[in-house]
């Protein structure tokens, strides 16, 4: 083959006879440091730039502001260095759907941050929000672990990728556990803590390229965000982000006042003390415009944090209609909602717990196939709502 070939096939197969290296771009601060070296200092590398793929996982509910920051600093470059860029999101809700290629290009112009199937669409439906019982990251592993494995395996099969994950020297025990990211066997590399970059070199780095102070990137319900102040700062600027927060917690308190956004406080008394009036105003807007409904709730508690549900609706229409039949029925005001506990949960397990209660209607009425035989067996011959 001639040398002229030999170019022409590098040109068109650029990924041929070579290791792919499959970066795991969350678009933070950390993630981007690592990107921005390997594109600034060649030698940080060890690899051909056109081997690299940024592989990112969308969720559906990342700040916008995140999506701003990465159009305007990161892709850029990318066009500027021909780096594939790929995004990636959950096709539905179960893993037998798959995942949707939102874009695949090495000249991105756009960072799709609307997902698919997003988070907050499952959340709704099954009137949740994200848990952090000992610090677990479920829907990390589901929303962008998933997808990012998946994708893997349908472009390289039996290939072998270098797996990189941006963690910085300051999250080694994060590395260890990798943290939802991790969902098949390939080995990982950790370029930052292999530097010895904790978080303040890359917002160092990351600043003195671009001139900015990187945000950080997370849902904007994340659990694990906790009132942190910068968190606080982007629900000022963006409070219909924070809303839709609020609206997730809302709902999810209906189907379990144990259910806070940040497990033992919510979000909305954080706002409330932040004096955000304008996203606790959109709320409002927001459960206005809405069907609304009355669930009977039913929940069979097998051990702590573990819980089987069924949700019925009983009757729906406007947000008025519906609560002025709810009080008609003998919900009476707990907190924020409407509810009629008819069965409080007991000290040992199992136990059962039953209320009426009024909420936006967005949770969808299912259940385990066991669930009314086991509902049945465990009741003590108390009244049915």
């Amino acid at each position: 083959m001639t040398e002229y070939h030999l170019l022409v096939q590098k040109f068109l197969f650029p990924d041929a006879g070579r290791q792919p290296v499959v970066l795991s771009y969350g678009m933070g601060v950390d993630s981007t440091a690592l990107l921005l070296r390997w594109l600034k200092e060649p030698g940080s590398r060890g690899f051909e730039v056109e081997d690299l793929v940024a592989l990112t996982a969308q969720t559906g509910d990342e700040f916008a502001s995140t999506r701003d920051l990465v159009e305007r600093h990161v892709l850029p470059l990318m066009r500027e260095f021909r780096v594939r860029y790929v995004q990636v999101a959950r096709a539905g809700e179960s893993q037998s759907d798959g995942v949707t290629v939102l874009d695949d290009s090495r000249s991105p112009r756009k960072v799709f941050i609307e997902g698919d199937y997003t988070l907050s669409l499952e959340l709704r439906r099954n009137g949740t929000v994200p848990q952090v019982a000992s610090k677990q990251r479920r829907c990390t592993h589901k929303s962008k672990g998933f997808p990012l494995t998946a994708w893997t395996d349908r472009e390289f099969g039996d290939r072998t990728v270098q797996k990189v994950i941006g963690y910085n020297a300051d999250e080694v025990f994060r590395a260890r556990r990798s943290e939802g990211y991790a969902t098949d066997e390939r080995p990982i590399d950790y370029p930052l803590v292999e530097w010895g970059w904790g978080r303040e070199r890359c917002e160092a780095y990351v600043r003195q390229i671009t001139g900015v102070t990187w945000l950080k990137s997370l849902c904007t319900m994340c659990p694990f965000a906790g009132g942190k102040p910068e968190i606080l700062e982007r629900y000022r600027t963006s409070p219909a982000e924070a809303a839709d927060a609020l609206f997730l917690e809302h709902v999810s308190l209906a189907m379990n006042p144990r259910a806070p956004l940040y497990g033992k406080k919510s979000l909305r008394s954080v706002l409330e003390k932040d004096g955000n009036r304008e996203a606790l105003r959109l709320l409002e807007e927001r459960l206005n415009a809405v069907a609304w409904a009355v669930y009977r709730v039913r929940r069979i508690v097998w051990a702590r944090g573990r819980a089987d549900r069924r949700t019925e609706k009983l009757f729906e229409g406007d947000r008025p209609g519906v609560e002025a039949e709810a009080r008609k029925r003998g919900l009476v005001p707990d907190g924020n909602h409407l509810r009629l506990q008819a069965r409080e949960r007991g000290e040992g397990y199992p136990t059962l717990e039953e209320m009426l209660v009024a909420a936006p209607g967005v949770v969808e009425e299912k259940c385990r196939p066991s669930f009314e035989s086991n509902w049945s067996r465990l009741l003590p011959g108390g009244r049915l709502l």
